[in-house]
């Protein structure tokens, strides 16, 4: 189907909106493709990203702050989710609406073949099988997006548990430095020094 949508943007012969739409389609597809294909290869150092993300600090989270982060998550790709396929479907929509009311044929995704005067029942077809493959196709593009998206509220979690475990140390020297001096002084120098080391290992 890319294959079709760039012959479609270089040789293809069609009003000025469905140009626009197939130049557009061919670069934005091109770009997606590229982008999954650069994530299989490098799929291993993102397993290990992922290992990483996951295990540093985990014998410090709290588990508020884990319910929160996942909630974050949750919604934030559901929503993410939910705002693609409602413009999916509301471009096959206006392109049902105009293919009623115009006569225009069914056009979503804009590829080389059917050719566009073509508005036989097969091409119809065709171009309904197209549009659904495009909704299917999201999937894994929709995937490959997903995961940027929720290592940047990991890392804003992972941070904020950082951040609270400083206030921690800090709280428990308070307890400590009117009972044992020495000792305050050596949990606040232990739990500094850790949290320096997690900080280097989230950046």
């Amino acid at each position: 189907m890319i294959l079709l949508e760039n012959c479609a943007a270089a040789f293809g012969k069609f009003p000025e909106v469905e140009k626009n739409s197939a130049v557009m389609f061919a670069a934005i597809h091109n770009i997606v493709l590229a982008k999954m294909f650069l994530l299989l290869y490098h799929k291993n150092s993102i397993r290990k990203l992922n290992y990483e993300i996951a295990t540093v600090m985990e014998n410090i989270e709290e588990e508020r702050v884990m319910k929160e982060q996942y909630r974050k998550v949750k919604y934030g790709i559901t929503l993410y989710v939910v705002s693609v396929y409602l413009s999916l479907a509301a471009y096959g929509i206006e392109s049902l609406r105009r293919a009623i009311t115009e006569g225009t044929p069914f056009y979503t995704v804009v590829t080389y073949f059917p050719y566009f005067e073509d508005t036989s029942i097969i091409a119809t077809v065709i171009r309904t099988f197209f549009y659904i493959t495009w909704l299917y196709m999201m999937l894994p593009m929709m995937s490959a997006d997903c995961m940027p998206i929720i290592h940047l509220i990991i890392m804003a979690y992972k941070f904020i548990t950082l951040c609270q475990h400083y206030e921690t140390i800090r709280e428990e020297f308070q307890r400590n430095i009117k009972r044992d001096r020495r000792q305050a002084t050596e949990i606040l120098q232990k739990g500094f020094l850790e949290g320096i080391v997690i900080h280097q290992k989230l950046l």
